[in-house]
């Protein structure tokens, strides 16, 4: 395990999910979501450097650039990311761990993916997020947010609260509520956005 003193409280807590060998997140998706690869078919620009936000073990980068994107996976937690990077092989496969509310090691993406990041990023640090991911997008970048919420939670309030977030980086071209099919066979409620960078 990395050593404490590099991780914020928020990665150690993930760090020691990862560094678990048995560790199988039941939130994980069943499968690539249809959104993704709808995405990936109809709305990505084909070839593009694509940013996959939170990609944890990195299944969903690497079904990214077996067609032919070029992706870029981060993650916090170390673990996570030597699991993807032992797991998955391509030349235009890349995995970096970063904390996105910290700052992001690479910048010019086409476009950018996140399958339930941010909902899990601590409310204050969410703009920090925001700005980050904006910095690391070119203009024009497409930005894909799934973003499941908790049952007690409305859509309207989620809808509210990334409008807020994103509206001065981003334009919401398309907002669409899903149900996410769960690994453990269990589904979430969901909104998901449709984004363009400023």
């Amino acid at each position: 395990m990395v050593k404490e003193s590099r991780l914020s409280i928020r990665a150690l807590r993930w760090e020691g999910d990862w560094s678990q060998p048995d560790y199988a997140p039941t939130w994980l998706p069943k499968g690539i979501p249809p959104e993704i690869q709808r995405a990936a078919q109809e709305w990505f620009v084909p070839g593009s450097r694509l940013l996959d936000i939170g990609c944890g073990d990195g299944a969903i980068s690497a079904w990214l650039a077996g067609r032919g994107f070029e992706v870029t996976g981060v993650d916090l937690a170390p673990s996570a990311i030597k699991l993807a990077k032992e797991t998955h092989h391509a030349p235009n496969l890349h995995f970096d761990v970063a904390d996105v509310t910290r700052s992001l090691p690479q910048r010019g993406f086409d476009g950018l993916l996140d399958r339930g990041c941010l909902h899990l990023i601590p409310r204050k640090a969410k703009p920090a997020y925001v700005t980050n991911v904006a910095a690391a997008a070119n203009r024009g970048a497409r930005f894909l947010l799934l973003n499941p919420r908790h049952p007690d939670r409305s859509a309207e309030d989620v809808i509210a609260e990334v409008r807020n977030l994103c509206g001065v980086w981003f334009r919401i071209e398309r907002i669409v509520e899903v149900v996410m099919a769960r690994f453990d066979g269990g589904e979430h409620p969901g909104v998901v956005f449709w984004m363009f960078r400023r």
